[in-house]
């Protein structure tokens, strides 16, 4: 074994404790080059878009040993949880432990850090440690605190499985947390010695170590050690320079066994150095005050508690507190549960404050305590407790905001947040965080009284009325305690009553306590008091029956009594209880029957409440008992009353006989009399009555009346004319005009047959009708020629009717049969078809139609007007035999079909019986009409009805072998029933031939035959089927259907040269479009059927002379030369091809077929780029093609002309390609530029058009970055522009900072270096230099301004880019409208204008920093300022004189500050929301009334869109803005809705919010020019505008303290620091 040299130095600090040993993979498990390896087959078999491509990037990144940058890559895209799964697989521990690590086992080192995550370490210090030694104690980063130099333990450093961090952004993100890792690994890496074995240089988890951890940490005072194989001196000379770090360089290659095998000898031998210095782990009895060595045998050995327990007892009798907190804490680094920890922590606390007397470090014990048992309220009392003698409120306020983020059951958290605002209520006075903390604790748990009773007082102190009673219905839903219930209730109900002046709101809520508190008196008496002040008496007797109540209950008869005697008199006078005063008004009349006021009452009861039956009885008793004057009166009432009522009619009668008894001439009476009688149908009682009534009438209308009432008796109910005649005779003498009298009596002579005296009737009633009489005369008219037969007195009155009314149907009717008579012929048709125009019966209409009809062809003999009379008649009755013989053959002369097919099947129908050569006939025409539309089988029916009624009917014989060989061909299968059916076809077509052979031209002889062959086709006869063909090319050569019929016969047998010999046949016979068709379909036979492409090519060639722009010939030329594996020829006819096409994308398949085959087939790669290329120029769209130009250039290494068809591919793409592909290809060219051609510049060219089309790519600006540092000087501003974009993209990267800041200081600008340097400060990772520099120009006092903020650097520099400007121009356009909702003057505030502060006068430091502020801001005119009682710094939207003035209310905290830095930052945050376009802000507080007076703003303008959902509130604020916004303004917030396009919606308005508010921070930062104050204000924030956690609204604000953007801001308004300058 080689010998190796250990320095004793060394071993001194292994001996001292001083020395660590840094383990990492390459101990035997894989390495990380593995372990990325296989992370990068992960991705390849993932199988998603870009994966390939991916794949493929890594691997250069693995072969170019960038492991950092590929361990970030694969963390993107594969995601934590698949990269977890990889890392866990591959370093879990093998069954078998690695020799160098049961090597490091016997190694006294007390701390081992290891940087991976497997647990080999941990099983190897524990099996392998020698004899003595104890098993290590193992942390993570996470649990760091307190370690003990004598106890063994092992450190993951980057944590186990579940929380191991190595990318750079997770390990910043992990020491940002652990400061106790970050002093810890100070400690050991600056004055301790470090050794590192088990890497590679260049190792991810090296480099964390390096560049994350120890880069943050001054350089160290002395020697590390690095184990190493084949290290470089480059790398030699970098880790000395760096880290002090001498490199062990051994024998072999780095992972190989020789390397393996050096490690363990070097190992070993200083295993044996520390053996000979006496160097070991042995535990020994510890001295009995050794409290680190006894805490080291604490858990397994009782005599180390005991002893432990005695140094605490000691110490406690000593008094020394110190001494007792470090037992403690000891304890408390062995204890595993956090109820155990939180104890000790506890009792620590109570050492520090009792024995020790310092209350901050009891604090800060006592808080620890509290992060680990937040649900003890023990300790949080005793936190409160400390902090109000300490006067720390805000830490704890801090402490308790950080336990709401760990906390994750519901309930708990909202105790917490209950907790955070009653200390900010009641300890800080910031009501402006202490009431968002209770709404925060309501949302997570609706339950909590702490929290309404919270709310409940802060709304009280500030005299927040409306919201107050809103928290008190909301706390009194979930109190549980009756008597507190009740309480909040009184409150509720004396708020509403007293303050806001809501009586119903009291009401509900002085009930809802009486309902709760069981009749409580003082709700009662409020309730009562209440209710009689607004004269609800339902509501007040209901109170009095409860008070009554209560008082029974409480034994006070005596007030029960005189409350209910109150309650009566109310029912009845105020109430009108009717049932009540009922029952009273009956008990009098039980004692005196002939009270008439009762009955009288009780008459107005009864009918009120519907008592029917009670009314009428009582109005009969009325009646009798009522006095002369009244009763007739009663009477009538009575009588009225039950005549409506039903089953009452005898009652009735006997009130109105009554009446009649009184007063003889009663009208009512009579009539009400009658209408019983009418009801009970007593008619000869009615008819007495009538004459009575007549009789006892003076009026000569109302006698008539009574007359005709009396008639109509006689002649519908009893039956007897004659009487009725009688009385509207009677009738007719008063009033001989009377109508309904002459209308009866024309009715009564016809049914009476005086038909003279009916005529005679109608003619006066006619008369006296005049314009309106034309029913009269017809009607007198038809009587007198029907009846009287006296044809003069009939023609008279039908032309009077018909002079009044000219189409009369009864009139023209009658006329036409006068003139009938009188032999006037055309008259009478004129007459009924005048009729028949105005009839409404059909049968009526056929009548006449029928009737002229007959005229026309009897009388006058006008054919063709009858048979047009009769056709119309057929119409109205298809079933009309005559009219259907006469019009049939017409119509089917006239190929009618649809018209001649009704008739010609009613005409068959009827014809079954007769003639059959009639029936022949028309079964024939059927036939005809049905296969003319094509319906063969109904077709065939009647043929073959035709046939069989007279089979010598050609056209029938014909007609039937036709439709049945259609309905045979389109009929499916070989059935038997087929078979007959041919059969049939065949012999009716011979049939034909044999019955009609002399009558048949040729063409019909050859369409016979043709078909006789098809028929014998399909019996299975081809023989007899070809003779038939050659029959009937004898008759017509031409027969096309013929001759492919043979050549699908041929086909079908298989003969396909006699099929060829056909077709050429035809060729020479064919006109020249059928001849190209024809050698086509022989070379598809010859290719096809003979399998000879190459003759098939000849067919095709010869086709193609005579169409040369057939493509589908080149098509099938091209399959020819492809079966024939001429693949030049194929290219060639592909050319062709794309010659011809003329559209792009078709002809660019041709190019890309071609490309294939070049490539595939003919090896030619110059050939196939070319052909892809000329793809490309068609369809640039084409990716597998440009996919094929790449792999064939790159299996070529031709990457110079790779690039170029790069490039020309881009400028074919153009710039309105998709920005996706675009990004793709000039990442691409920027990688040929960088890797292979190595041409940097313009590798930066394509990387920042990449940048440009995928902004947010971090990876990018990354490479970018790295190339323009590698620039150098010459691409220093391009590296400061992409450092500064990083800065944005991760406000927290440490390297970032610190490169930028050496990158202005090599350009000397001082400014933006010590704006570096503070960021780098605040980050807690600044270096020695720039934490120097940071302190020697930072300002010690607070330094103003000297210029104020222009619009442009507003704009520019200070508006956040999330900030949607557009939204902000529509809020300021509307401003006026929108705040005038909620402004009110200052009074409304609670404030009186005359104590309004002058900030000009008024020397106070927060009017001196208002002033300030307003003016840096450009605010003209400054707000209103206001030093209040309120809470915390307020806007509000005041006016002043009618006009919009925003306040600023400065309470006494805020009053009493000091620290002019934080107060600049808060009173600037506050003061950026007083510009126009961010005003609404505060104006209307809530995103909610934001967002609805945005969408109001839209529909104002009439510029929504489907994308704005517009509520009904919103619409109307829109309508009342187009009455005060001017219409100037209106139009632009058109447009600017027009801009803002399909954006309007989906969060817009609330991402603008949050966004107002990060400007808001940064004009505080400016204005407080210093970032630790700005940063404690924001930490301490818990109501913001923002709906972002505290942690990003601190990333964004660090972000922007080292931007350009702040750079400028500073610049201008003379903040930046100077050379001259000094702390």
């Amino acid at each position: 074994m080689p010998e190796h040299t250990i320095p004793e130095s060394l071993v001194e600090a292994i001996k001292a404790g001083r020395a660590a040993l840094v383990v990492g993979a390459g101990i035997g498990v894989p390495s990380w080059k593995q372990l990325l390896e296989r992370l990068n087959k992960e991705l390849e078999t993932r199988g998603r878009e870009g994966d390939a491509v991916a794949a493929k990037d890594l691997d250069r990144l693995l072969h170019k040993g960038s492991l950092v940058r590929a361990v970030g890559f694969l963390a993107r895209a594969l995601g934590e949880e698949t990269c977890d799964k990889v890392v866990e697989e591959t370093w879990r521990t093998p069954s078998e432990l690695p020799q160098i690590a049961t090597a490091i086992a016997e190694l006294p080192f007390r701390h081992v850090w290891t940087t991976f995550p497997g647990d080999v370490l941990e099983r190897a210090l524990d099996e392998h440690k020698p004899e003595g030694w104890p098993s290590p104690r193992v942390v993570t980063y996470q649990e760091l605190g307190g370690l003990s130099h004598r106890r063994r333990t092992l450190v993951k450093m980057l944590g186990n499985f579940d929380t191991y961090v190595v990318t750079p952004r997770s390990v910043r993100r992990a020491l940002a947390r652990a400061v106790d890792l970050r002093d810890y690994a100070r400690d050991l890496y600056v004055d301790g010695t470090l050794v590192f074995v088990g890497f590679r240089y260049g190792d991810p988890d090296l480099a964390a170590m390096l560049d994350r951890v120890f880069g943050m940490f001054e350089p160290p005072r002395n020697q590390h050690y690095f184990l190493g194989a084949g290290v470089g001196p480059v790398t030699v000379d970098e880790l000395m320079a760096e880290h002090h770090m001498e490199v062990v360089n051994l024998a072999g290659k780095g992972g190989d066994e020789v390397a393996e095998k050096s490690v363990i000898e070097w190992i070993e031998a200083l295993r044996d150095a520390c053996k000979a210095a006496n160097v070991s782990l042995v535990q020994t009895r510890p001295d009995a005050d050794d409290l680190d060595g006894w805490l080291a045998l604490y858990r397994d050995d009782a005599e180390a508690r005991d002893a432990v327990d005695a140094i605490e007892r000691a110490a406690r009798e000593a008094k020394d507190g110190e001494r007792v907190v470090e037992v403690l804490l000891g304890k408390l680094d062995l204890e595993d549960e956090h109820a155990g920890k939180a104890g000790f922590l506890r009792e620590a606390a109570r050492v520090y404050e009792e024995m020790v007397g310092d209350l901050k470090r009891a604090f800060e014990a006592i808080t620890a305590a509290m992060h680990l048992e937040p649900a003890d309220d023990a300790i949080v009392a005793d936190a409160e407790r400390l902090a109000a003698a300490t006067g720390d409120w805000p830490t704890l306020v801090s402490e308790a905001s950080e336990i709401t983020t760990e906390v994750t059951e519901p309930r708990l958290v909202a105790r917490w947040w209950a907790r955070l605002g009653t200390w900010y209520a009641t300890r800080l006075d910031r009501y402006d965080y202490a009431l968002p903390s209770f709404r925060r604790a309501l949302e997570l748990d609706a339950q909590s009284l702490e929290a309404h009773r919270g709310i409940s007082d802060l709304l009280r102190r500030q005299q927040k009325w409306s919201e107050l009673a809103d928290a008190l219905r909301a706390y009194v839903e979930v109190e549980p305690d009756v008597q507190h219930k009740v309480d909040v209730y009184l409150q509720l109900g004396d708020l509403c009553e007293s303050q806001l002046s809501q009586t119903s709101k009291a009401l509900e809520a002085y009930e809802a306590a009486a309902d709760v508190g069981d009749g409580n008196d003082d709700a009662l008496a409020a309730l009562e008091r209440l209710y009689r002040r607004d004269e609800r008496w339902g509501n007040l007797a209901k109170v009095l029956e409860r008070r009554a109540e209560a008082l029974d209950a409480a034994g006070e008869t005596g007030r029960a009594t005189g409350v209910r005697h109150e309650l009566a008199t109310l029912r009845h006078e105020k109430l009108g209880d009717l049932e009540g005063a009922i029952a009273r008004y009956e008990a009098a009349l039980e004692k005196d029957g002939a009270d008439r006021d009762a009955l009288k009452a009780l008459v107005d009861l009864y009918d009120k409440t519907g008592r029917s039956d009670d009314y009428l009885r009582t109005l009969e008793r009325q009646a009798k008992v009522a006095p002369e004057g009244e009763r007739l009166a009663i009477l009538r009432k009575l009588a009225a009353e039950l005549d409506d009522k039903d089953g009452a009619e005898d009652r009735a009668i006997a009130a109105y006989e009554r009446i009649l008894e009184v007063d003889a001439s009663a009208d009512d009476a009579y009539r009400g009399l009658a209408r019983a009688l009418r009801a009970k149908s007593a008619w000869y009682d009615l008819v007495s009555l009538l004459d009575r009534h007549v009789g006892a009438s003076k009026n000569p209308v109302q006698r008539v009346e009574l007359y005709l009432e009396a008639a109509a008796v006689h002649e519908k109910e009893l039956d007897d004319p004659h009487r009725a005649i009688e009385g509207h005779m009677n009738a007719l003498a008063i009033d001989e005009q009377n109508r309904q009298a002459l209308t009866a009596l024309a009715r009564l002579y016809r049914r009476t047959e005086a038909w003279d005296k009916a005529v005679a009737t109608l003619v006066r009633h006619a008369e006296l009708e005049g314009n309106r009489g034309a029913n009269l005369w017809a009607e007198a008219g038809d009587l007198a020629l029907t009846e009287d037969g006296d044809a003069e007195a009939a023609e008279r009155y039908l032309d009077k009717a018909l002079a009044i009314e000219p189409e009369h149907a009864r009139a023209l009717m009658t006329l036409a049969a006068l003139h009938e008579k009188k032999s006037a012929w055309t008259s009478a048709i004129d007459d009924l078809l005048r009729a028949e125009a105005v009839a409404a019966q059909r049968s009526e209409r056929i009548a006449m139609l029928t009737r002229a009809a007959e005229i026309a062809e009897q009388k006058l003999e006008n054919t063709p007007q009858a048979l047009g009379l009769l056709e119309r008649v057929l119409k109205l009755d298809p079933d009309n035999v005559a009219a259907g013989e006469k019009v049939s053959d017409r119509l089917v002369a006239a190929e009618r079909w649809e018209d001649a097919i009704p008739v010609l099947e009613m005409l068959a129908r009827r014809s079954e019986a007769g003639d059959r050569l009639e029936r022949a006939r028309r079964e024939t025409q059927l036939g005809q009409a049905y296969e003319a539309l094509h319906r063969t089988e109904k077709a065939t029916k009647h043929f073959r009805l035709a046939v069989e009624a007279d089979p010598d009917n050609l056209d029938a014989a014909l007609g039937l072998a036709q439709t049945m060989i259609t309905a045979a061909q389109a009929a499916e299968g070989s059935s038997a029933s087929m078979e007959e059916q041919w059969k049939e076809i065949d012999r009716r077509y011979r049939e034909v031939l044999a019955r009609h052979r002399t009558g048949l031209a040729d063409g019909q002889v050859a369409d016979i035959w043709y078909r006789l062959g098809v028929t014998s086709r399909a019996l299975g006869d081809d023989r007899k089927a070809e003779n038939a063909f050659r029959r009937a090319l004898e008759r017509d050569p031409g027969h096309e259907e013929t001759l492919s019929a043979l050549v699908e016969l041929g086909s079908a047998r298989g003969e396909w040269k006699t099929v060829i010999e056909a077709k050429r046949a035809l060729v020479d016979r064919a006109p020249e479009s059928l001849q190209v068709k024809l050698l086509d379909e022989i070379g598809e036979i010859q290719r096809g059927k003979l399998k000879d492409p190459g003759t098939a090519v000849g067919a095709f060639l010869e086709a193609l002379k005579l169409a040369p722009q057939s493509h589908q010939l080149l098509h099938k030329l091209l399959e020819c030369y492809t079966e024939l594996k001429q693949w030049r020829r194929a290219v060639e006819t592909l050319g062709e091809l794309a010659q011809q096409e003329t559209s792009p994308p078709r002809r660019s398949k041709y190019h890309y077929a071609a490309a294939v085959i070049a490539r595939d087939e003919l090896a030619d790669t110059e050939l196939a780029v070319d052909r892809f290329s000329l793809t490309l120029d068609d369809a640039p769209n084409t990716p597998k093609a440009f996919e094929a130009v790449d792999k064939l250039l790159t299996d070529a290494r031709d990457w110079k002309n790779l690039a170029r068809a790069v490039r020309k591919h881009l400028k074919r793409l153009g710039d309105d390609a998709e920005p996706e592909k675009l990004l793709e290809l000039w990442t691409r060219l920027g990688d040929l530029y960088l890797d292979h051609l190595n041409n940097n510049e313009l590798a930066i060219e394509a990387f920042e058009i990449a940048a440009q089309l995928d902004p947010d790519n971090l990876q990018r600006h990354e490479q970018l970055a790295d190339l323009y540092l590698e620039a150098g000087e010459a691409r220093r501003g391009d590296a400061i522009s992409e450092l500064q974009t990083l800065l944005q993209f991760a406000p927290d990267r440490v390297e970032v900072y610190k490169a930028l800041s050496k990158l202005y200081l090599d350009e000397g600008e001082l400014d933006k270096a010590w704006c570096l340097a503070q960021a780098l400060v605040f980050l807690g990772a600044a270096s020695d230099s720039e934490r120097a520099l940071y302190v020697k120009y930072r300002p010690a006092t607070f330094i103003p301004a000297t210029r104020r903020l222009t619009e442009e650097l507003w704009q520019k520099a200070v508006t956040h880019p999330r900030e949607d400007r557009h939204v902000g121009a529509i809020f300021a356009s509307t401003l006026g409208s929108i705040a005038a909702t909620t402004a009110e003057p200052p009074q409304a505030f609670g404030l009186d204008p005359a104590a309004r502060t002058d900030i000009e006068r008024d020397n106070k430091l927060v009017s001196r920093v208002v002033k300030y502020a307003t003016g840096v801001l450009a605010l003209d005119p400054p707000p209103m300022l206001w030093l209040d009682q309120g809470d915390g710094l307020r806007v509000a939207n005041t006016t002043d004189k009618g006009r919009l003035a925003p306040s600023l209310l400065v309470g006494p905290s805020h009053q009493q500050k000091s620290d002019e830095r934080e107060l600049a930052f808060e009173v600037g945050k506050r003061l950026a929301y007083l510009r126009p376009e961010r005003f609404v802000t505060f104006a209307l507080q809530t995103l909610p009334k934001i967002e609805n007076a945005f969408t109001a703003s839209l529909v104002a303008a009439n510029a929504t869109t489907n994308e704005v959902q517009v509520s009904d509130d919103a619409r109307k604020l829109g309508v009342s803005m187009q009455k005060t916004v001017p219409g100037a303004h209106l139009e632009q917030v058109a447009a600017l809705a027009h801009k803002l396009g399909s954006r309007l919606g989906n969060g817009l308005v609330t991402g603008w919010r949050s966004a107002t508010d990060l400007t808001a921070n940064r004009v505080g930062l400016i204005l407080a020019n210093d970032l630790e104050s700005a940063a404690k204000a924001i930490a301490t924030e818990t109501a913001s505008t923002s709906g972002l956690p505290v942690k990003e609204r601190l990333r964004d604000l660090l972000a922007y303290s080292a931007s350009e953007s702040y750079f400028a801001v500073r610049r201008h308004l003379g903040l930046t620091v100077r050379a001259e300058a000094s702390a």
